[in-house]
């Protein structure tokens, strides 16, 4: 009665005629309600949000970010039911590595998986990426769980739309797409207007126009909330939940895809990240042999002086993350920590202890800058305020190794990494694939910078105990308008425009 009562109150908001048209759920609004009523019976219901600058709230205080805001309406809609809503986006991340490590971020215990990468994905490959990362996420827990895509318009929009209708109707698991802009758009409304693209830091803060404003997430978490409360009204009693519930849980697991040859990112990942917020207390210094030379680059601190013959695990410094938090200044609903490994070619070789695998995955975090110092270096300013006390420019793995300047070895013999093209398609984001031969056991995996002058950062790592099934040469030549070949040297793919 209450979560009906909550339905019916949401239809008397002035926003209220965008929300019917901003959801939709597959295969139908019964399946989605079923699985979120048996998750509010137990008296618990967790959303775990994976996305982007968009879903962090830049622009905006955190707690104007629209998964905060359906936290709190979600908790007047289902009184006595605890409900937690985990906001995992970082800011210019994209879909892969974060999919590939769902566990770890999110947590296994999740009831709603909700995805908001849209503006960043590729053109190319974006709906097999989208393909196994839905895929990935039904494979969480025994009941899977509600898959929420949150996206705009346009024609990439459109196709994962019909990628997720076609998942869900095959297996019969619950899905919800979430388009607010798409419904005020078709409404006659106009993004642009301070309505909903006014932000809540205020045009001094320098966050970028095209980061939504406060009314736009409002819309967002209200049309969720609603349509979510709606599938559980459809949902029915209690035990009609329970049924298809037991239905799912006996279902066989969701099978790795295929599709488009990115069976590659379908394999069982492990992985590590230092970056926050996340649900696995665990980070990248686990795997080091290597001794750090600190464990915060805080503002009083060189740089360089810290790296002269270490690496470091870099962390924000203390007080810009407290003034986050505490809503103080611009900046406050950016909150994410993109911390890395650090090293440059003085800081000498960084050792990882990798536990029994096959293959080996490192990425490096996303670095923005000027066209014409990509072409020139594989080079870029550094994304954090933090990084401009280094000295030298902040150069991908894929750069270093197109240019010869990257070493690696595997328990001390040399190893020749693979740029991973489907990944490596926003800006100089780019991961390394290294193959472990032989049987598969603990593995030592060292790697070193010989560029002067540069230094490089490692935000994931990734270790399988699948073999490599599909090489990376077939899969980018699957994919020309992304991927083309570098002539000469090792086999070596990457995006136009790098």
């Amino acid at each position: 009665d209450g979560v009906a009562a909550f339905v019916d109150q949401a239809m008397q908001e002035p926003a209220a005629k965008f929300y019917s048209d901003a959801v939709t759920n597959f295969p139908d609004v019964e399946t989605v309600g079923a699985r979120l009523r048996a998750a509010a019976d137990r008296g618990r219901l967790v959303y775990g949000v994976i996305g982007y600058s968009n879903t962090v709230g830049r622009g905006n205080y955190h707690s104007q970010s629209w998964p905060l805001v359906l936290a709190r309406r979600l908790r007047g809609a289902l009184p006595g039911v605890v409900v937690e809503v985990r906001n995992r986006g970082v800011g210019a991340q994209q879909s892969y590595p974060a999919c590939a490590c769902l566990t770890e971020i999110i947590g296994d215990d999740v009831d709603v998986v909700a995805w908001e990468f849209g503006l960043n994905e590729p053109a190319g490959p974006a709906q097999a990426l989208f393909d196994s990362c839905v895929r990935r996420a039904w494979r969480l827990n025994k009941d899977p769980p509600v898959f929420v895509l949150l996206d705009g318009e346009g024609r990439e929009a459109e196709n994962r739309v019909a990628v997720l209708q076609r998942l869900a109707t095959q297996f019969g698991l619950p899905a919800t797409v979430l388009r607010p802009s798409a419904a005020l758009l078709r409404g006659g409304e106009n993004l642009k207007d301070p309505r909903w693209a006014r932000q809540g830091l205020g045009d001094g803060c320098n966050a970028g126009r095209w980061h939504p404003g406060v009314g736009l997430h409002d819309l967002t978490a209200a049309a969720l909330a609603w349509g979510h409360a709606s599938a559980v009204v459809a949902a029915g009693s209690t035990s009609r939940a329970a049924a298809l519930g037991s239905a799912r849980s006996a279902a066989p697991p969701v099978p790795p895809s295929d599709e488009g040859g990115y069976g590659f990112l379908e394999h069982e990942w492990r992985c590590h990240t230092s970056g926050l917020p996340k649900q696995d207390p665990t980070g990248l210094d686990e795997l080091v042999l290597s001794p750090l030379a600190a464990r915060t680059l805080d503002a009083t601190a060189n740089a360089s002086d810290v790296l002269v013959d270490k690496w470091a695990l870099e962390v924000a410094p203390a007080d810009v993350f407290a003034s986050h938090h505490a809503n103080q200044e611009c900046g406050a609903g950016y909150p994410d920590r993109k911390i890395v490994l650090l090293g440059t070619a003085a800081a000498g070789p960084l050792r990882l202890r990798v536990p029994t695998a096959k293959q080996l995955v490192l990425c490096n975090p996303p670095l923005v800058g000027d066209a014409r110092r990509r072409r020139r270096r594989n080079a870029s300013r550094p994304l954090l305020a933090w990084q401009e006390g280094i000295d030298g420019d902040a150069v991908s793995l894929a750069g270093l190794l197109r240019r010869g300047k990257l070493d690696v070895e595997v328990d001390g013999v040399a190893a020749t990494p693979e740029e991973i093209c489907s990944v490596a398609y926003l800006g100089e984001f780019a991961c390394l694939a290294i193959p472990l031969p032989g049987p598969a056991a603990p593995r030592s995996v060292s790697v070193a910078v010989r560029a002067a002058g540069a230094y490089v950062s490692i935000s994931h790592v990734l270790w399988s105990h699948e073999t490599p099934g599909r090489g990376q040469e077939r899969l980018c030549r699957a994919n020309p308008k992304l991927a083309r070949k570098r002539s000469g040297g090792p086999k070596i793919y990457y995006t136009k425009g790098q």
